[in-house]
């Protein structure tokens, strides 16, 4: 394996943002989902019935989970952008970061299967193969 040294000095913002704003968002997704949980059962050990509980549990929780989960998604994608102009002001600055990078090269072990011929062996409908050694 051979090391390489790469000077990163630039990023895209909106690749890092997008990064950041889908992290967020699944962790918004699981904080919503345990919080829906949550909700459901103070909600079936506060009614009589288990069916009223678990829909007024269940209801507003799915709608929940959604607007939480979008919301999550909206400030990590800002603060992602916002890390993005940061790297790249500190990037500019500093004269970039230097990252190592291993390449390996893989050998050969046996020789690569040859391709068949891609012609059909009948035609399909209205399809007529024509022969070289008859239509020469």
């Amino acid at each position: 394996m051979e090391k390489r040294e790469v000077r990163v000095t630039n990023i895209k913002v909106t690749s890092l943002a997008m990064f950041e704003g889908v992290l967020a968002a699944i962790v918004g997704f699981i904080v919503a989902v345990a919080a829906w949980l949550g909700l459901t059962f103070n909600y079936v050990a506060a009614t009589d019935s288990l069916l009223r509980g678990l829909l007024w549990g269940l209801a507003p929780g799915l709608l929940a989970v959604i607007v939480d989960t979008v919301i999550y998604f909206a400030i990590g994608w800002l603060i992602g952008a916002v890390h993005g102009l940061l790297f790249n002001a500190a990037t500019s600055w500093m004269g970039g970061i230097v990252v190592e990078r291993e390449e390996e090269r893989y050998r050969e072990a046996a020789p690569a299967p040859r391709m068949q011929s891609s012609r059909r062996a009948e035609p399909t409908f209205g399809e007529t193969i024509r022969r070289r050694d008859v239509d020469e």
